[in-house]
């Protein structure tokens, strides 16, 4: 464990890490020319990954086995070709992928599916992008073979994906920051969590709060957290978190993308009867502008801890624990 003096100058942050090879469990790549990989930084020019120690085995196995199958890879500069990324999604108690085909256009990955159908996979599936676009999935997805969701075990309690729905690429480590949350939350509270994907940290203190309400907005989310057999006083709402700000209770949990928080859910945490907020984020510079302001609204750091999810990295995944008043 390694100490950094990142967010207050009271107290440093541990840094937890974990295994360095073999732990990310989903991959998204480009599909470009005779590679499948990860864009060059600044450039559309993909880095062929061949074998990655970063990837779980699985993964790289699944990747060997699309080398051999014949597509054809997508051309940014003429919109031509079959294929534009994949995703790979490990199901860890099986060692099973969930393999995600972006066809570019409907029907041009049909033979592709054919080629790869197994046992080998958990699942297959195609999204349908088109046009000339930065952004990896379209609104159309076909499943072609294998279960609708992917079951992942998480601390003991099956949990269900979509291959639309956001799932940690570390989740040996993840598991470590829903303990740490668990122990750091005020029990047997309302609890809110805005940016909460399918519910995971909320359905891991069921037994820790008196309720739950979740905001999430992928539309894909709401139904994997009703595969995951929420409890009954847990409540779904779909759609921008800044929507819901009324649905703050005594506990707020937020998991924001890199961006950090937006502006109008930072402004309602301004005047809040909340009692604490944790805060976990993926971006350390839009957390120091976010705690700033929470700091000025009267919030205060009462522990912080750092996780090392992506090693050989210099990204931390950290989690903060705010009070209104804090003790020593």
């Amino acid at each position: 464990m390694q100490e950094i003096d990142s967010l207050s100058t009271d107290f440093s942050t541990p840094i937890v890490k974990g295994k360095e090879a073999g732990w990310r469990i989903r991959a998204k790549l480009a599909v470009r020319g005779s590679k499948i990989g990860l864009f060059s930084p600044g450039t559309h020019e993909v880095e062929d990954l061949i074998d990655c120690p970063d990837h779980h085995p699985s993964i790289n196995k699944a990747l060997h086995l699309l080398r051999k199958a014949p597509y054809t890879p997508y051309n940014e500069q003429t919109l031509t070709g079959d294929l534009r990324y994949v995703q790979l999604t490990v199901q860890r108690f099986s060692g099973k992928v969930q393999l995600v085909l972006v066809s570019n256009g409907k029907g041009k990955c049909d033979a592709l599916v054919e080629k790869l159908k197994s046992e080998e996979w958990h699942s297959i599936w195609v999204n349908v992008q088109q046009g000339s676009t930065n952004t990896i999935f379209g609104k159309e997805w076909e499943l072609k073979m294998g279960p609708t969701y992917l079951e992942e075990k998480i601390l003991g309690k099956s949990f269900y994906f979509h291959p639309a729905c956001f799932v940690q690429a570390n989740l040996d480590l993840f598991e470590q920051i829903l303990l740490d949350i668990k122990s750091w939350i005020l029990p047997n509270q309302q609890l809110t969590e805005f940016y909460a994907g399918i519910g995971v940290i909320s359905l891991t203190l069921a037994d820790h709060c008196k309720s739950a309400t979740l905001v999430e907005i992928n539309p894909f989310a709401e139904k994997c957290f009703r595969q995951n057999g929420p409890p009954s006083h847990f409540k779904f709402f779909t759609g921008p978190t800044e929507n819901y700000l009324d649905k703050m209770q005594d506990v707020l949990v937020v998991d924001p993308p890199r961006k950090g928080l937006d502006p109008k859910v930072l402004e309602g945490l301004r005047d809040t009867s909340l009692k604490q907020i944790l805060y976990l984020s993926c971006n350390v510079e839009t957390l120091k502008r976010d705690l700033e302001v929470l700091k000025s609204y009267g919030w205060k750091i009462r522990q912080a801890k750092g996780y090392h999810l992506f090693p050989n990295t210099q990204y931390i995944e950290l989690l903060v624990d705010l009070r209104k008043t804090i003790s020593r």
